[in-house]
């Protein structure tokens, strides 16, 4: 069966006591704890805020669903370079090119043959514009780092963390 609900945009803050309020009953912080998958800013991710809603369902009648958590690419503007990019503490080393399309698939493969380890996985837009997304399926943060190389000359976004969003479901006894 499928639900519908609302879908919260995502924030690089924890959620902290009283910063949401959910048929009356408050909303606890979001905990580190909460969020094993995180390598940086785990109580502001997804994971973390979908598990303090979660933890007050019952008194609230509203669940919290983990969003995938997706890192836009950038302006890919083609050269050659070597370098790293570290994704999640995982170092990948990449080799661009002077060409749009030879690069964002060098940039594709060479992440996500590290997937395994960093919980996500790159995306080719076809379109040197859009570049290369960054996505976790689980919702986890993804971080990123560059060492020599840089989000214009791959197509990532620029490096931080990106937190994801979460959706709220309300029960069938909620109005």
């Amino acid at each position: 069966s499928s639900k519908s609900g609302v879908t919260t945009t995502a924030t690089s803050t924890a959620l902290s006591s009283g910063d949401l309020v959910l048929n009356g009953v408050t909303v606890g912080a979001s905990r580190a704890s909460d969020d094993t998958a995180s390598t940086a800013s785990a109580a502001a991710s997804g994971i973390a805020k979908a598990a303090a809603v979660n933890r007050v369902s019952a008194q609230t009648g509203v669940t919290a669903l983990v969003d995938a958590n997706v890192a836009a690419g950038s302006t890919l503007v083609a050269s050659a370079a070597s370098g790293t990019v570290t994704i999640n503490g995982t170092a990948i080393e990449v080799d661009t090119t002077g060409q749009g399309a030879s690069t964002r698939s060098a940039v594709v493969s060479a992440i996500n043959a590290q997937s395994s380890l960093t919980g996500v996985t790159a995306i080719d837009s076809g379109d040197d514009a859009l570049g290369v997304s960054l996505t976790s399926a689980d919702g986890r943060n993804i971080e990123v780092a560059f060492t020599t190389l840089t989000s214009a000359n791959t197509g990532l976004a620029a490096a931080g963390t990106y937190t994801g969003g979460i959706t709220l479901v309300a029960g069938s006894n909620t109005s």
